[in-house]
């Protein structure tokens, strides 16, 4: 996620052709202590990490420079040229340098062009400048309209014991491989390795199912997960897949290789899963350039557009999906269907609020509406008496989402409370959980961060089950009951030619909850920060209990544990000092 803002950032200091100003050759002279550091630190996944901060004054003024210059008429072509050979010299190879800048120096040559662009909030929140004044509120810059209902009295939900459970899978974040090779580097100096063009190991090889390194996830490894799942779990009621199909050598991309992994994807999908209920969504790996979903009040010119990326899904999700959500996934990557009576289940794109979707910083409120269709949407199932689930990539709580985007988002969970029984989330690769609280402060819903099935960065595989009270009909409060997430040890795995995979925990066991209410949620929230036994449980599972996980300080924990009580990204208020 960070690879492309560290080129960028470069990309705004160099500014272009030898004609290149005085004014930048000064910003890029006087500033390289600063953005050299925060480009190589590429990785925001580990927690234990400091984050590289920029000046704010320094960043707005070299992103500035780099709109003089596009506004001067120094063409894109002109800006990659000049910065190859100074991206070559800090940080990456030319053919890195070279791909990385050809796919996104266009877009954002095209939204800072075209469009107002507020550079204190694009600096502050997308490049992470944590001295930027913001005068405004940022959570009010647009507000989603919620259907004028009055909110029914909070319901208590208890589920009997003994009742029959319904077994849900969710995984997330495969990032398929293609060019995976078993005994390639591993430890290659770029930011993605294991593959074919990273030469032959002779550091750290590439293992039979994946490697603790910067790799990806081979093809026989997800056959050998799914034909366990099947194996072990016969009994499936419904699949959860909530995006990233593509691995991150994002300078090698395009976007025809991107399809062909996505459509080798969802081949193996059918051949697994084809008569299975498959509930699945976009991830910000999806689309080529990485991380960009353009919407239709942008005007953008049509080879910035990604109207691809949603007809593809369609063609590869209507084997599960009922044909009258064809408009909606074509749309935007979003659909509402009740695949049983009772449930309602809501997939939304919320990549349209994603701080490294240049698109976003156009300033256009709700991008394709998509926040008050999901409003809209919420108000027809509770009319009609359903509960709902929520299905997206990015968690709602995560500073990789726009502040206003995730306000609004708050705003319409908490309206629909009662109804919205679980959420369901990927994206950061861990196992984690984020606690929504309503206007009078009280717990009022859960988000489930499900972890990865790819062992980027320093993994192990994982995917979870969840049982839900869904299979009593009208009776169902379609609450979960209990989860647990499954991993195997991937050292074990490749010595071995073989995996063994195991049950890790039981969230209800393993942490002693009473059942996983909200209220339960925020208690072990809470916890995180005052309990050394409660911490280190979650500390192991949250790496999926990766043998080479980092140690973490004081500082990390008091991060992990804000993060869980945290899902509107500009309230930290519930965390524990």
């Amino acid at each position: 996620m960070r690879l492309l803002g560290s080129v960028l950032l470069m990309l705004a200091s160099v500014g272009a052709k030898e004609k290149m100003q005085p004014s930048s050759q000064v910003i890029f002279r006087d500033t390289a202590e600063f953005w050299v550091p925060w480009a190589k630190d590429l990785s925001t996944r580990d927690p234990t990490r400091p984050i590289v901060d920029i000046p704010c004054f320094i960043c707005t003024s070299i992103f500035n420079s780099l709109v003089e210059d596009l506004n001067q008429g120094f063409t894109t072509e002109d800006i990659i040229n000049a910065l190859i050979p100074v991206c070559s010299t800090f940080l990456y190879e030319e053919d890195i340098c070279r791909g990385i800048l050809e796919a996104t120096v266009l877009t954002l040559g095209w939204v800072l062009s075209n469009h107002s662009v507020n550079m204190d909030h694009f600096c502050a929140f997308a490049i992470g400048s944590s001295d930027c004044t913001i005068s405004e509120d940022v959570n009010s810059l647009w507000t989603v309209p919620i259907p004028d209902v009055a909110k029914p009295v909070t319901e208590t939900v208890v589920v009997p014991e003994g009742v029959p459970l319904l077994k849900i899978l969710h995984f997330a974040d495969v990032h398929l491989d293609l060019l995976y090779e078993v005994g390639s580097e591993a430890n290659c100096g770029k930011p993605l390795c294991c593959q074919s063009t990273s030469g032959p190991g002779l550091d750290v090889l590439a293992g039979i199912f994946g490697a603790y390194e910067p790799c990806d996830t081979p093809q026989n490894a997800i056959d050998d997960a799914f034909q366990h799942i099947l194996a072990t779990h016969p009994d499936l009621d419904m699949i959860i897949f909530t995006g990233d199909i593509p691995p991150h050598d994002l300078w090698a991309q395009s976007v025809e290789s991107n399809l062909a992994a996505i459509a080798q994807f969802y081949d193996t999908m059918v051949t697994y899963f084809g008569d299975k209920a498959v509930l699945m969504g976009l991830g910000n790996h999806d689309p080529h350039p990485c991380n960009v979903f353009s919407f239709a009040e942008l005007g953008e010119p049509a080879e910035l557009s990604t109207n691809y990326i949603y007809d593809d899904a369609w063609e590869n999700w209507k084997h599960w999906l009922p044909a009258d959500q064809e408009a909606n996934v074509r749309k935007t990557g979003q659909y509402s269907v009740s695949p049983r009576p009772g449930l309602r289940v809501l997939v939304f794109n919320n990549l349209l609020g994603y701080v490294n979707n240049w698109m976003v910083w156009s300033g256009i409120p709700d991008p394709n509406a998509q926040l008050e269709w999901l409003a809209g949407e919420l108000q027809l199932a509770e009319n009609a008496g359903e509960k709902v689930f929520l299905i997206g990539h990015i968690p709602p709580g995560s500073r990789d989402l726009t502040p206003v985007w995730s306000h609004n988002f708050n705003r319409i969970v908490n309206r629909y409370e009662n109804i919205i029984k679980a959420q369901f989330y990927g994206h950061t690769h861990w196992d984690e959980f984020n606690v929504f609280f309503n206007e009078e402060g009280l717990p009022s819903n859960v988000a489930y961060i499900t972890p990865s099935l790819t062992t980027y960065e320093y993994l192990n595989y994982g995917y979870r089950i969840f049982y839900v009270d869904g299979a009593r009909e009208a009776d169902s409060t379609w609450a979960v009951v209990d989860h647990e997430t499954w991993i195997y040890q991937l050292d074990e795995a490749n010595n071995e030619g073989m995996t063994t995979w195991f049950k890790a925990y039981s969230m209800l066991e393993e942490f002693r909850m009473s059942d996983l209410s909200p209220t339960s949620y925020a208690s072990l929230g809470a916890s995180l920060a005052t309990d050394d036994v409660v911490f280190d449980k979650y500390y192991r599972h949250y790496w999926k209990n990766s043998p080479v996980r980092p140690v973490c300080d004081a500082e990390c924990r008091a991060t992990l544990a804000c993060d869980s009580l945290t899902s509107d990204v500009s309230d930290t208020s519930h965390c524990v000092a």
